[in-house]
């Protein structure tokens, strides 16, 4: 009997059990599970947003969002290797630059039910066409060329309209991948070992609101902005809790390639890289000053990374003159209190211009939800968490503040409020950590109904756009663009935001292993 055991014992597997019998695939269980949880967050971020992107894409009429024909005409010129424009215009806004003439002549009828514009950045310099190029207007010419050479670099194979469509997916492709490894980065820096996204998870898609994923689909360079920012806040609320070296380091990398991106695309980011740092550290308090000592070498390279990409873009902003005051003598300088409550709903929604509300539903839905989880945090929040909540908060309402008064005699009163998002994200995504942290994971009808009340109000807002475009001749007769019918984009934002939220809830458990005591 007793060899008959031996023999059955030695026939185990090797390295299956541990001390104690506990299996060793028991022990390992809760990282595999771990693995799946970031999995399945990531996969249901990136899917869910792709369809709401999708719907703004197609929602949207071709060179109909914010400033989209200067973008278009900006990309499709750098493309073809003109870094930058320093001709003015002689009968428009801007500088000029060549471009295919089929791009000009498919944003023409948009362009030309522009207030703003000028005959120069509607049609060809008479005179200048060569071939199928000819010269434009466009007040983007001195933009850091960066991002436009990828945008219509991918679009130059294609024509017209469609080029410009090729243009904003391929821009959301990029704000994609940022907001992928955002997802990424809040959940695999979690020290508690969850397997659920919980309050963080909620507290990305809160923070991600309708006017952010319209950004990302322009052609133009805000929503990267924004969405690398988003990575940028997850990256550093997480990495001091990280669980291995590893998965420090890589967060690290995250947070630095984000930086340099921030940096490199609009002349305000090393402000908004610098507020979200300090920002943070005063979050982390300790724990931060314990996460520098151990990845210092990884924060050193990253750290050198964005200080070289901020002074290769302020060599660019001082070579184009982009700092120097607008000779502009018809700029809007006049500044009402009535943009104190303007800044922070634009913030949520206003399209596909600044001055175009977004239904009245939209504003108190993402109100309430963000102030909500704010309330919450405020509650269960102490010390330094709290004084960086509160701090996030102010910087976000007092940026726009400071900032128009500084360049409002030079620059005129051209904030909007989606341009303080990359600040503005950081305190719901904040709050999110600070619930995760304190309280039990958010309940499942907590889920659904916010999941539902995003459906409802970015639906609302599709169908806003699509009914005013409609109302619209140079919308309606445009061939190039598809009104998406009202039960598609219904459906759409319903399925969008139940893959948003499909994993926060997600949490598989296994009981633990029982010891196994051999009998003998």
């Amino acid at each position: 009997m007793c060899r008959a055991d031996a023999i059955n014992h030695r026939s185990e597997p090797v390295g299956l059990t541990s001390l104690g019998g506990v299996s060793v695939q028991e022990e390992l269980r809760p990282a595999a599970d771990q693995r799946t949880g970031v999995r399945r967050f990531v996969v249901g971020v990136v899917l869910g947003l792709a369809i709401l992107q999708a719907l703004w894409i197609v929602t949207v009429p071709p060179f109909r969002a914010s400033d989209e024909i200067d973008h278009a005409y900006r990309a499709a010129s750098a493309a073809r290797g003109q870094w930058w424009a320093d001709v003015p215009a002689d009968n428009g806004r801007g500088n000029l630059v060549r471009v295919p003439a089929d791009l000009v002549e498919a944003a023409q009828v948009q362009c030309e039910g522009l207030s703003y514009t000028g005959p120069d950045n509607c049609r060809p310099v008479p005179g200048s066409r060569s071939g199928d190029s000819v010269l434009v207007a466009t007040a983007a010419g001195a933009y850091n060329p960066a991002y436009y050479w990828v945008v219509g670099t991918v679009a130059r194979p294609f024509h017209g309209a469609t080029a410009l469509y090729v243009m904003r997916i391929t821009s959301a492709g990029l704000c994609l991948l940022f907001l992928g490894l955002a997802a990424w980065a809040l959940l695999v820096g979690s020290g508690s070992g969850s397997v659920a996204a919980g309050w963080r998870g909620v507290g990305l898609v809160v923070a991600l609101t309708p006017v952010f994923v319209f950004s990302t689909v322009v052609a133009a360079p805000n929503g990267l902005e924004m969405s690398a920012a988003a990575a940028l806040w997850c990256a550093l609320l997480a990495a001091p809790s990280a669980a291995d070296p590893r998965t420090a380091r890589r967060l690290v990398m995250v947070a630095g390639l984000a930086a340099v991106i921030i940096s490199t695309l609009r002349m305000l980011g090393p402000l908004f890289v610098l507020l979200t740092v300090l920002l943070v550290a005063l979050f982390h308090g300790r724990a931060g000053l314990d996460f520098v000592r151990r990845t210092s070498r990884p924060l050193a390279v990253a750290t050198l990374a964005v200080a070289v990409s901020v002074g290769l873009s302020a060599a660019w902003i001082l070579r184009t003159g982009l700092a120097q005051a607008s000779k502009d003598e018809l700029l809007d300088r006049t500044w009402s209190p009535s943009t104190l409550i303007l800044w922070p709903l634009q913030t949520i929604a206003a399209f596909p211009f600044r001055n175009v509300p977004g239904p009245a539903i939209v504003y108190p839905v993402v109100g309430l939800l963000a102030g909500a989880l704010l309330f919450l945090a405020l509650k269960h929040s102490r010390g330094a968490q709290r004084w960086a909540l509160v701090l996030a908060v102010v910087s976000a309402l007092v940026l726009p503040i400071v900032l128009t008064a500084v360049t409002r005699q030079a620059q005129g009163v051209i904030w909007q409020g989606r341009y303080g998002l990359p600040v503005a994200i950081g305190f719901v995504l904040m709050a999110g950590v600070i619930l995760e942290q304190h309280r039990p994971g958010p309940s499942r009808l907590t889920v659904v109904l916010t999941g539902a009340l995003l459906a409802v109000s970015t639906a609302a807002c599709l169908l806003k756009i699509v009914h005013d475009e409609l109302g619209r001749s140079a919308s309606a007769g445009d061939g190039a663009w598809w009104a998406a019918p009202s039960w598609l984009l219904v459906v759409g934002s319903g399925v969008a935001y139940a893959t948003l939220l499909s994993s926060v809830m997600h949490v598989r458990t296994h009981k633990p292993a029982e010891p196994h005591v051999d009998p003998t």
